[in-house]
Formats: C-alpha cells, sequence, structure tokens
C-alpha cells in the first residue's frame, strides 16, 4: 500500500508539472482541427500552419500554449481575449474589430470545389451553384467572394465540424460539393476511402490570404513589430516552404 501511495504521489506530482509547465505559458493561441494545417496528433498540436506559426514564435523567443478547439469558439476567445492569437485566419471586415493581423500571411489558400466523379465542371462560376448544397467547415469563412455568394446565389450551406464529416456527406450524396482549400482537398483526395470517387475541380474559385492573427485584447498586440519583422525573415529564409513540407504529412 505504502508503493502504490508513493506511485500514486509521484504520477500526481507529475500531472501538475505538467499542467503547470503548460498554463504557465505567457500566451494562448487558439486553433482548429483542420488537416493538413491543424490537427491534434499523440497529444501534440501539430500540421503544416501549426509548423509555421512555432517557427515564428521561436524566432520571436515568445513562449505560448496551442489550444485546439471548434473554430467558433477560437473566434469567440480572440474576441474577448481569453486566446491571445489564432490561426489560420481569413481576414474579414468584422473580424478586423478584434483582431490584428500580421502584415504577411502564413500561405495563400486556393479554394475549391470537390465532387464526385459524375458531373462537369463549373469553370469557377459561383452562379452555377445556385440551388446546390455544398458543404463547409463550421464557422470557417473561404473568403468574401465564397461567403457573398451563399446569399447572392440561394446556396444551401451546409456546416460540419471537420472535412472528414464534409467527405463523409458528399460520399452519400447529401451534399453536391465540398468547398474548401486545394491542399485540404488533395490530401482528402488522397486516402484510399475517397481516391477513386471524387474529383477536385480544376477551377479555384479564389485566392485567399490565410494568417496568424491577434487579440486586440491581448497583451501580445504589443508585440505586433517583433512578430513582423519574424515574419518577414521567415519569408525570406526560404525557411517556410521547407518548414510546411516537412510537416505535410503530420496529420495522416
Amino acid at each position: 500500500m505504502a508503493v502504490l501511495c508513493q506511485i500514486t504521489s509521484i504520477t500526481c506530482l507529475l500531472a501538475c508539472l505538467t499542467y503547470g509547465a503548460q498554463s504557465h505559458a505567457d500566451y494562448k493561441i487558439g486553433t482548429l482541427d483542420y488537416p493538413p494545417y491543424t490537427c491534434q496528433r499523440a497529444g501534440r498540436i501539430q500540421g503544416v500552419a501549426t509548423a509555421l506559426v512555432q517557427q515564428l514564435l521561436l524566432q520571436a523567443k515568445l513562449d505560448a500554449q496551442m489550444q485546439l478547439m471548434p473554430w467558433k469558439r477560437v473566434l469567440a476567445s480572440a474576441r474577448v481575449g481569453t486566446v491571445d492569437a489564432i490561426y489560420p485566419a481569413l481576414k474579414t471586415t468584422e473580424r478586423e474589430k478584434y483582431l490584428i493581423y500580421l502584415d504577411q500571411p502564413l500561405w495563400v489558400e486556393s479554394v475549391v470545389l470537390v465532387r464526385l466523379d459524375e458531373g462537369p465542371s463549373l469553370g469557377g462560376d459561383l452562379s452555377k451553384l445556385a440551388g446546390k448544397s455544398v458543404c463547409t467547415a463550421l464557422g470557417f469563412s473561404l473568403g468574401s467572394k465564397f461567403d457573398n455568394a451563399f446569399n447572392q446565389y440561394g446556396i444551401n450551406k451546409i456546416e460540419q465540424p471537420t472535412s472528414t464529416s464534409c467527405m463523409r456527406l458528399l460520399m452519400q450524396g447529401l451534399v453536391e460539393f465540398y468547398a474548401t482549400d486545394l491542399l485540404t482537398a488533395q490530401n482528402q483526395q488522397s486516402k484510399a476511402t475517397y481516391r477513386n470517387w471524387v474529383t477536385i475541380d480544376p477551377h479555384a474559385i479564389d485566392e485567399t490570404p490565410s494568417y496568424l492573427a491577434v487579440s486586440r485584447r491581448s497583451p501580445l498586440a504589443q508585440k505586433m513589430a517583433l512578430l513582423n519583422q519574424q515574419m518577414n525573415q521567415l519569408h525570406l529564409s526560404g525557411n517556410k516552404n521547407r518548414l510546411a513540407q516537412q510537416a505535410l504529412n503530420e496529420c495522416d
């Protein structure tokens, strides 16, 4: 019994130390499950976007804890300042009221449509989606062009928490298209479940920059000059593409 108590005490101590190490980070950064950009595997948040953000923070000598949650909660947390920054964030007029975006994006997304193999290409014409059902990530903007098209053309928007959920609806015939960025679409198409069944429409709908953005309520907002300087160095060094390639399969 004494040995068991000692083991239990040590386990509790280690748990407390681990929690303390996480909770004592200077800043909290929110993100979502969005393979291959962000995901959680074996308790670690990783992926292409995470690798870039972690390198940026390392260069800036800033200590931050990543937190993965649904995107609507990420935005709500940034609005009230319970997270200091978020990624990957598209720039919208509404979000700029409570977020400060870095000058340079993490990357530029090509927004595309995924569909079952049958059916002609839309040629990038969003008016052809009138009356169609399109799945998107829950609370996730695909840029102003696509966001406006949902109301303009009466597109039936079906939001799902993950890309896998959207792919499942597509395969079941419950939606006609899945709208996402090209890298996510390619990541899903490469999986054996979908490889011979889905097509990525060759015409990109839009090109949308994706950023790390800082909450206006956070003390991290005072370090925007530092973050912009380090982001510029990351772009100029050529390390951005190398890091992205290294992290490309971390969410598989």
